[in-house]
């Protein structure tokens, strides 16, 4: 698009933006073959669940409720064994955020028992290919979510180690290494930066 459509566009849309912070939105203003704003309209979304992950606080980890309410899903159905899976979508440095919008089921080679997890690796389930398809790559893979079959969401020794040693990888790349552990006693989230 020229640059006078772009700002004619985010012109007629930001006084609103800028107005009302309090709900999660997104805007929508779509132009006429003319280049023409149609008038913007905003379609309300759920706001995301705010977890300060562990032992950062100054990184907060956005994430969708239906992402949320899979992670639950997902352990509930494979009780009384673990479970786990991959998560996307993107992160700020500059704010110091990661989004969460999908967690993966486990891949089809995931060996899981009542006390261990090893996944198989990401970008192997249909859901993983028809997300990375549809977004044309632009959600990254953010980090691994795993479950407790117990009530206690802390870390294990092992996932300690596990996290640390992606974490090693990542930061070859330049990205945060995120973990989220789901029990019955809740959630808990895991940052290396």
């Amino acid at each position: 698009l020229p640059n006078f459509v772009v700002r004619q566009h985010a012109a007629a849309f930001m006084p609103t933006i800028a107005r009302d912070t309090t709900a999660s939105s997104v805007g929508i203003n779509p132009l006429s073959a003319d280049f023409e704003p149609l008038g913007w309209q905003r379609i309300e979304v759920p706001a995301f669940h705010i977890w300060i992950p562990q032992p950062t606080v100054t990184w907060r980890v956005h994430v969708h409720p239906q992402v949320k309410e899979a992670l639950e899903r997902l352990r509930t159905a494979a009780l009384p064994n673990e479970t786990g899976g991959y998560l996307y979508g993107g992160w700020d440095a500059a704010v110091q955020t990661l989004s969460i919008v999908f967690a993966s089921e486990p891949p089809p080679s995931t060996r899981a028992t009542p006390s261990s997890l090893e996944l198989g690796p990401a970008g192997e389930t249909p859901e993983e290919r028809r997300l990375l398809r549809a977004t044309r790559s632009r959600l990254s893979l953010c980090g691994t979510w795993h479950s407790h079959p117990n009530d206690s969401a802390a870390l294990s020794a092992k996932d300690r180690q596990t996290l640390r040693a992606h974490s090693i990888e990542d930061r070859k790349q330049y990205v945060p290494t995120l973990a989220i552990v789901v029990a019955d006693g809740g959630f808990s989230t895991h940052l290396e930066v």
